[in-house]
C-alpha cells in the first residue's frame, strides 16, 4: 500500500480516536461513594502496615534498648516461658515490689516473698517457676 492509502485510512479512523476519551470526561462518577471506600481501604491498609511495623520493631530482639519490658520478653523467650508462667513471674515481681519485671529473673528472694503471700495453687506455680529459672 502506498503512503496515500495509509493516510486515507487514518483520516477515516479519526472520528473513532476523537471519541476515545468520551467516557472519561462524562459525569459518570458523580456518586463519590467509590472514592470514600477507596480512601477508607487505603487508610486501613496504611494503618495495618504501621501496626505491623510497630509490633515487629517492638519484638525485634536483635536491637539493643533500655526497655525493661523488652528485656522481660527477651528473657521469657530464651527461657521458653508460656504466657501463664510470664503472668506468674509478673505477679512475683509485683508482690516483691521489684522496680521492673525483668529483675525477677535475677532475684531469688522475690520467689520466697511471693510464695509466702500466695494461695496454694499459685504457690505451686511459683515454686515450679523458681525451680525452672534458678
Amino acid at each position: 500500500m502506498s503512503a496515500m492509502n495509509h493516510a486515507t485510512l487514518l483520516v477515516a479512523q479519526i472520528d473513532r480516536f476523537m471519541r476515545l476519551g468520551d467516557g472519561v470526561r462524562s459525569n459518570q462518577y458523580k456518586d463519590s461513594s467509590a472514592l470514600v471506600w477507596f480512601v477508607v481501604i487505603a487508610a486501613a491498609v496504611g494503618l495495618g502496615a504501621m501496626l505491623f511495623l510497630q509490633i515487629r520493631n517492638r519484638n525485634d530482639m536483635s536491637m539493643r534498648c533500655d526497655d525493661p519490658e523488652k528485656l522481660f520478653r527477651e528473657l521469657s523467650l530464651v527461657h521458653r516461658l508460656a504466657s501463664r508462667s510470664q503472668r506468674t513471674l509478673r505477679q512475683v515481681a509485683e508482690t516483691s515490689s521489684l522496680p521492673n519485671v525483668a529483675q525477677a529473673f535475677l532475684t531469688p528472694g522475690a520467689f520466697d516473698v511471693a510464695a509466702a503471700r500466695a494461695d496454694a495453687q499459685t504457690e505451686a506455680e511459683i515454686n515450679e517457676l523458681r525451680a525452672r529459672l534458678l
